[in-house]
């Protein structure tokens, strides 16, 4: 288990609660309104996917692509990232062929299935497992996850920045010119 206070891991699990909540509102209105939509059905859930997909671009697509890198220890890195791209490129593959099927065996049955995939499975684990990594350098994530620190210096970005105690022994911080 890790800390649950961080405002990344909760910015995922409130951004996929209110995806999640915003596909079951679709769901009701395609199973309603699916045979024989109106004007205010349409606008209704044109509304909600952009709401949704909204949410997904203030949370998931920034924190896709920076939490691995956080999370994933120095000698992972590379790989790590690389790994994650391909898996995201095959899952992207697969659903441009698959979904289209899913949605005509039940459109509205659909979504239900996949906010509820996200509200039982998906928020649970990053919740629970997903740890915390504000506040902190690569170099001090790395400790956590590997134990070990993979540069010979004490000296964090941190020190340096805030003048600390490596200021006086030569370092200095320049300043950009306008």
């Amino acid at each position: 288990m890790t800390s649950k206070a961080s405002v990344t891991n909760l910015a995922l699990v409130c951004s996929t609660v209110v995806m999640s909540l915003l596909l079951i509102i679709v769901a009701i209105i395609t199973r309603e309104f699916g045979d024989n939509p109106t004007v205010s059905s349409s606008a209704a859930e044109v509304a909600m996917i952009f709401l949704f997909f909204g949410v997904y671009s203030l949370a998931w697509t920034p924190l896709a692509t920076l939490y691995p890198v956080e999370v994933l220890s120095y000698s992972m890195r590379a790989n790590g990232i690389s790994f994650f791209s391909a898996v995201c490129y095959a899952t992207a593959f697969l659903n441009t062929f698959a979904i289209p099927y899913a949605m005509n065996w039940s459109a509205w049955g659909f979504y239900l299935i996949t906010s509820f995939w996200n509200l039982l499975v998906e928020v649970p684990i990053m919740y629970f497992y997903f740890p915390a990594t504000e506040n902190k350098t690569l170099e001090e994530i790395d400790i956590i996850f590997e134990g070990v620190r993979h540069t010979d210096t004490t000296m964090t970005v941190r020190d340096i920045l805030q003048g600390g105690k490596h200021a006086e022994a030569g370092v200095k911080v320049v300043e950009e010119e306008d």
